[in-house]
């Protein structure tokens, strides 16, 4: 319960602050796992009701059921306690998106000028993650083996397993997930931890041509998965 020091007179907005005057909307932000500022729009709707509307790149709205207390810190804390649910349920949408057959607006191609893979490819590492190096155009060309989740590609670039991989022109290391509708890698939205891996020249042509031996594209059989025996190495068991 708050108190205050009798004969202390409060202004509206403390009064809001602290919880005496009650708060229909309100307007703050939040960080999200990956470093990025979410603003989020309280409303209350009733003393147990009451909705945060959270803007890009969360783009949701989550209803709460249950008292608030303490005002406007109240509000703010409940709206950064929704946040790791929330961030968890868009990456797993995004991996979703990443797997559909049909273009949408989010799985059409940033660039059409990238090195992309084959239709068969995309469609059997659609969804999943992988070490890349993405270019100063912002193409990515894959350089680790795939995973379901970012964790493992994101651990490998943190432990330098790529260091042999000299980086040039602007070029560095991120974490990319396969767009199966647009055929090739993607950085994805939702990730939990930002990379900033500068490595120690491979132009990037050069891998790409790599690459694109190494995967074989339709013309290969047991080359063309990386889910198995990926040439690339580090993949999931």
């Amino acid at each position: 319960m708050v108190r205050t020091v009798k004969g202390v007179t409060l202004t509206p907005d403390e009064r809001k602050q602290v919880g005496y005057e009650k708060i229909k909307t309100h307007t703050c932000a939040v960080t999200l796992p990956n470093g990025t500022s979410c603003a989020v729009t309280y409303t209350r709707w009733s003393t147990s009701s009451h909705s945060f509307a959270f803007a890009e790149p969360l783009t949701c709205t989550q209803a709460v059921y249950a008292p608030i207390p303490n005002g406007i810190a109240g509000i703010e804390a409940k709206a950064a306690s929704l946040v790791d649910t929330l961030f968890q349920q868009a990456q797993q949408q995004e991996q979703v998106t990443m797997r559909q057959k049909a273009p949408s607006q989010r799985t059409m191609p940033f660039k059409d000028d990238g090195p992309q893979i084959s239709a068969r490819l995309a469609d059997q590492l659609a969804g999943r993650y992988a070490a890349c190096v993405q270019c100063t155009s912002g193409t990515l060309i894959r350089v680790g083996g795939t995973y379901s989740t970012p964790d493992m590609p994101l651990k490998e670039i943190q432990d330098g397993e790529y260091k042999a991989i000299r980086l040039v022109n602007g070029q560095h290391l991120v974490v990319g997930i396969c767009n199966r509708a647009a055929q090739q890698w993607e950085v994805p939205v939702f990730l939990p931890t930002p990379v900033a891996a500068g490595a120690p020249s491979i132009p990037c042509a050069h891998i790409a041509e790599e690459l694109e031996n190494c995967a074989g594209a339709d013309a290969a059989d047991a080359t063309v998965s990386n889910q198995e025996g990926d040439p690339l190495g580090g993949n999931e068991a």
